[in-house]
This record gives structure tokens, sequence and C-alpha cells, in this order.
């Protein structure tokens, strides 16, 4: 089967390019003949090891303050011919059976749905964002820092207007203005394409559903979190700290670790907390650190792999104290999958990877209750147990089942375009 692949980003930036790139190279190796269409990487970047698929790069663009042609950018983050014309090319250089989406929105936008959509190519959607629903693409508002899903169900002109009264997005009327605008051109678009949408969570699923999407049009696969072949493997040496491994932003909820932990350090002296990532927040966080004095802190910036696999290794617990509704976080599933109990706020599709013996949920918003959280995963003993390392492989999706419900998709859907 010819299976042409889009997603924004050709370069690693979190966890929807770890399984882009994984999904690739598992097409390739089952004799599939896969292409890529993606923004080309930032400069020092290089596109993600893709088994050497073909790639169709549209022009880096970037949104940052200072950065060149941001308002060019700016502008065509709603509409872009250029990746439209992208993706044609690629159509016809590649005459794909089937185009799978994992996100077009500011980088290629919904120029190239429109441009598979033209020629009639059956069309998939993994939802690893709520962008069909939300002009923020997180349910979440960056000014007040809460969830927000006064849009779901919303009517255009609600739509239109919300993001901008809110300044939903980075506070920023213009920057709202411009996600309005974009979301109410892309949705209809996508409404026209007929997408089959696959959810990794029951959570996004729902959204969907609430949004009016047809049923049968959204189903539930959950991502991959492990080979058939590949076991819960634990680390053998000493466990003693707390980990966090995410962006260090307001959504993705450090702060609230941190109150938490200011509350129960001193009842456990022997543990040390890990922040492992970068972000806007995180010079706050350091200084919060400083003058509240909080003890066995470390925030070492970014890591690679292998470095996330020594701090799981020594993990007794991981958190992920999201402010917001998190689809399927890879993050989470990693640290699972090392033998590491999570505990987790409930919201979004988080509730739904732990069980009694592989964590804990807790409201996202209340620092007391992740202290009283964090005091029982640190006196728990659930690191490295039997009854978790069960747990996990009795509820983890392997690889080859993901990828064979993701390939009987594809057949589906090309059977029924050909008859």
């Amino acid at each position: 089967m010819r299976i042409l692949q889009v997603s924004k980003f050709a370069h690693h930036v979190g966890g929807v390019e770890t399984y882009v790139g994984w999904l690739v190279r598992a097409l390739a190796a089952a004799g599939h003949d896969v292409g890529m269409v993606a923004m080309d990487p930032p400069p020092g970047r290089s596109p993600m090891a893709l088994a050497g698929a073909p790639l169709w790069l549209t022009r880096n663009r970037s949104f940052d303050a200072g950065a060149s042609g941001r308002v060019r950018s700016a502008a065509l983050s709603v509409w872009s011919p250029e990746a439209g014309a992208t993706m044609a090319r690629a159509l016809a250089e590649h005459r794909p059976d089937v185009v799978h989406f994992h996100g077009t929105c500011y980088q290629l936008t919904s120029s190239v749905v429109q441009a598979a959509t033209r020629v009639g190519v059956p069309v998939v959607l993994t939802a690893h964002e709520y962008k069909l629903a939300c002009a923020n693409q997180t349910l979440f508002s960056d000014p007040d820092g809460t969830i927000c899903t006064d849009c779901i169900g919303a009517p255009p002109l609600r739509r239109a207007l919300a993001p901008v009264r809110r300044r939903c997005m980075k506070g920023s009327r213009a920057v709202s203005a411009l996600g309005a605008a974009e979301h109410l051109v892309s949705v209809p678009v996508w409404r026209r394409s007929g997408a089959l949408i696959l959810a990794p969570s029951r959570f996004m699923r729902d959204v969907l559903l609430q949004e009016g999407w047809p049923a049968e049009k959204v189903t539930h696969l959950d991502l991959p979190w492990r080979s058939a072949a590949e076991d819960v493997v634990p680390a053998a040496g000493p466990r003693h700290s707390i980990v966090l491994a995410s962006r260090l932003v307001p959504l993705k909820g450090p702060h609230v670790l941190l109150r938490a932990w200011q509350r129960v350090a001193q009842d456990h002296p022997d543990v040390a907390v890990e922040l492992i990532g970068e972000g806007s927040q995180a010079d706050e966080l350091r200084s919060l650190v400083r003058t509240e004095r909080l003890p066995r802190v470390s925030l070492p910036g970014v890591t690679d792999a292998a470095g996330i696999r020594r701090a799981l290794d020594r993990a007794l617990v991981t958190v992920h104290p999201s402010q917001c509704h998190e689809n399927s976080p890879f993050a989470l599933r990693e640290s699972l999958m090392a033998g590491v109990p999570a505990l987790v706020s409930r919201v979004g599709g988080m509730p739904e990877m732990v069980g009694p013996g592989s964590g804990w949920t807790v409201p996202h918003d209340d620092p007391d209750a992740w202290a009283a959280g964090l005091h029982t995963a640190l006196r728990s003993g659930l690191a490295g147990s039997a009854g978790l390392l069960a747990e996990v492989r009795a509820r983890s999706t392997t690889a080859e089942d993901h990828l064979d419900h993701v390939t009987a998709a594809y057949s589906e859907l090309v059977a029924r375009s050909s008859r």
C-alpha cells in the first residue's frame, strides 16, 4: 500500500513526533511504500530517521518573537498556499492510496487537507490534539491557567469571539484572533474531507462526539506502548527521586508539584525532586526553589532519551500534574513501561492509563491533594513491583496490535473508495 504521512514537524519536538517516526518506520518495515509531508526543520535540526521515506517539505516558519518573517508566518498560519502546493506535488508524485494526518494547524494549515480532498484520496486523522474542538488546541486558557471547554459544541460566531474575548492564546488578542480564524477555516475543510478520526483516548473521542462528529467516523485507538517481544523491565538499582519530565510551562503544572513538595519534603529526607526539561516557566521555577528554599530540587534542563531512562531508573514515582486535558502523553506510557508508578492529574485521558496497581489520580489544581498523593506514592513500594509489572503488561497496547488496527483502517477506507 502507498501511504502518505502528514505531520507539522519532520524533526523531533515531542511525543507526537516520536509516534510518527515510529509509524513511518514500522509501515516501511512491513513492506508499505511510505512518504511524508512536513515543515522543513529549523536551522541546526535534522529530520527524524524515517527509513529512507521520501520527504516533501514546506518552508520553515517560526512565530517566535524576533524570528525572520514572523509577520508573514503569522498571516500564513490560517491558510498556506505554499503548503497546499507542496501537498499537491507529494500527492502527484507519491500517488498514495491513503493519507494519514497527524496535525496541520499553523505550520501546514488545512490547505494540505483540501489538496487531498480534491484528488479524492481517503483520509485518516490521528487526533493528537483538540484542534477540531478548540482554537487553542489544548482546551486551556493561557491567561488564567485554567481548563476551558466553552467552545465545544458552540456556534461559529461564539467560536470566533470567545477566544479573542478571553485572550486564550498566549494572553494576546491578536494571537487569539489568528487562532480563532484558523479554527473557523480549518474545521469545515476537515468535515468535507470525510476523514476517519483515530482518537488515542476515550476522553478525546467523547470530546469529538460532543463536537458533533459522527460516531462512525471517530474510533478510539490507543497508541503503542511496547513491542510484543518487549517486557516491562524496571531498574535494579536504588530509587530515591520524584521525576517530572516535561516542558516547564504552566499548562503542564510543574508549579503544582513544587507547592506539593513544599508540604511534604521534611517527611521524606532521602527523596529528591527532578524537573527535567525547559520552557517559559523554568526561570520562575528556579526562583521559587531559591526563595522558598525547597530542599533537594534540581532542574537539569533538557536531556536525551538515555538521560530520561536513567532518571526513570532512580525514580520512586513520576508526576504528571497537567493543568489541561492531556490526551495520551508519551511520558506517562514511558514511565509505566519502565516500571515506575505515576501520580497524574484527574483530567483528560490520563486516568485511563493508570490503574490501582500502577498509579493514582488527584484533582489537577489542588496542591494539598498532590501533597497527599506524594505521601501515598512514596510509601507505596509500587516501583518495580510484580503487581505493577503485571498491570502494565495487561494494560499496554503492543506496537504490533496498533499497527494491525491502523493498516486495517487504511485497507477499509481504500476498499470503500474503490466501490
